[in-house]
């Protein structure tokens, strides 16, 4: 079967686009799976009320499973094992829990989103900087990406905005 992988694509999102900082996985040897379809089984292992609640079910499902709809190497589907497929999820950003409901509506929630303009911002100005990002570019980070999320600049300014920072122009000795 063409199935998903939306455990993998929700560790993605949260650690690659919006910077969360998961915790390892616990060892253990993992429940016995049901359900029909894959979301199903996942939730089954990792839903509410499993002892995968507090990283699955609140960050890793939420922002894997509005993905379902493409399979394992990117095939489009609208079913999975003949039933149709649910892509809603409720992901808890800062601002408060938002729903989406498929991959063009959370692609929407998450460039809207104030953790992606950060994460964004963040992985700039690692790049740029030719370092790991620390607590103190925090506040410049914040202000880059509060305007590049209120349509205030563009990439090009954004990079601007980074590189005319002290942080740019002079370096901590190591």
């Amino acid at each position: 079967p063409r199935a998903s992988r939306s455990i993998l694509r929700g560790v993605f999102i949260n650690q690659k686009v919006l910077c969360s900082q998961l915790p390892p996985p616990p060892v253990f040897t993992p429940p016995k799976m049901s359900g029909v379809t894959r979301r199903e089984r996942v939730e089954s292992i990792t839903g509410f009320g499993t002892c995968g609640e507090t990283c699955h079910a609140r960050l890793i499902n939420p922002a894997g499973f509005p993905l379902e709809s493409f399979d394992n190497v990117g095939r489009f589907r609208a079913t999975d094992n003949g039933r149709p497929l649910n892509l809603q999820a409720d992901y808890p950003f800062a601002d408060g829990a938002k729903t989406s409901n498929g991959a063009i509506e959370w692609a929407k929630t998450v460039a809207d989103s104030r953790e992606a303009h950060e994460c964004y911002t963040r992985h700039w100005l690692e790049f740029g900087f030719g370092r790991a990002y620390t607590e103190g570019d925090a506040p410049l980070v914040r202000r880059v990406a509060a305007a590049s999320r209120d349509g205030d600049l563009s990439v090009k300014q954004l990079l601007v905005q980074l590189v005319q920072s002290p942080g740019f122009r002079s370096r901590a000795a190591v």
